[in-house]
């Protein structure tokens, strides 16, 4: 998926001509013209990502024929299907060991030559030089942040530009794996993301912080950020990193 940003958004709103046509899934009839049966597939969840879509009673007749139509940047290059599924094997969660935020740097960016694909990056290859710097604001202070990642609340681990966070779990007590079978690992996570693009509101600072509670960003009004003497003590303790420029200004600082 080649994602959108806000600037993308903005001119969509001003050019009516081009509007976004989010990708629907299609079906034969009887009489083989195409029939919408999902009117929204919906979208993988990042880059290089699987997304299960279910074709119970969607078909029309006794063809089979699909076929998804967007004119997003959208690219599938593997569809596979599966029928008389059985439920899932039984889940384990691993409760988390340890969580650590610091400082990484940025990896670097690999372009598709035709510029319609979306980019990848190599970790392993760290970027000498910053491309950009963090927003105004402070940030979670480096160091220990396991009491953060507990829960989904609004106790957020509020990384800037450049950071890493590290998280182990135990799987000490795993049951052994029968004969030919074979782990899926995923990943829970919570929370949100800000871009710096002009069009995105409050692009130039961290604040105003999300919390669970509000109905969108930024929040309407009359929805405030929590003021509990929890959430306050939270921001006393762990929101205390300030910004710190990887780009120095051209301009003299008065």
């Amino acid at each position: 998926v080649y994602w959108t940003d806000s600037n993308s958004h903005r001119a969509l709103v001003s050019n009516r001509a081009a509007q976004l046509t989010l990708p629907y899934l299609q079906v034969r009839d009887g009489a083989g013209a195409w029939k919408t049966v999902i009117p929204d597939m919906g979208l993988p969840s990042g880059t290089d990502r699987t997304m299960r879509v279910d074709l119970t009673g969607k078909f029309l007749g006794d063809r089979r024929e699909v076929r998804i139509v967007t004119n997003m940047c959208v690219y599938w290059d593997e569809v596979f299907f599966t029928s008389e599924e059985t439920p899932a094997a039984a889940t384990h969660e691993l409760p988390l060991a340890s969580a650590d935020l610091h400082y990484r740097g940025f990896s670097t960016p690999v372009l598709d030559p035709q510029g319609v694909k979306a980019e990848h990056f190599e970790y392993t290859k760290v970027m000498s030089d910053a491309p950009w710097n963090p927003m105004i604001g402070n940030y979670t202070r480096y160091g220990d942040v396991r009491d953060l990642l507990g829960k989904a609340d609004d106790h957020l681990v509020v990384m800037s530009t450049g950071d890493e966070m590290t998280v182990e779990f135990e799987a000490e007590n795993l049951p052994p794996l029968r004969p030919g079978w074979k782990r899926t690992f995923f990943l829970y996570t919570h929370g949100w993301a800000k871009d710096g693009e002009p069009n995105t509101a409050y692009s130039k600072t961290v604040e105003p912080m999300p919390f669970r509670g509000m109905s969108g960003y930024p929040q309407a009004p009359g929805e405030k950020t929590p003021d509990t003497l929890e959430y306050q003590n939270y921001l006393r303790e762990y929101q205390t990193r300030p910004r710190f420029d990887l780009i120095p200004s051209l301009a003299p600082v008065h």
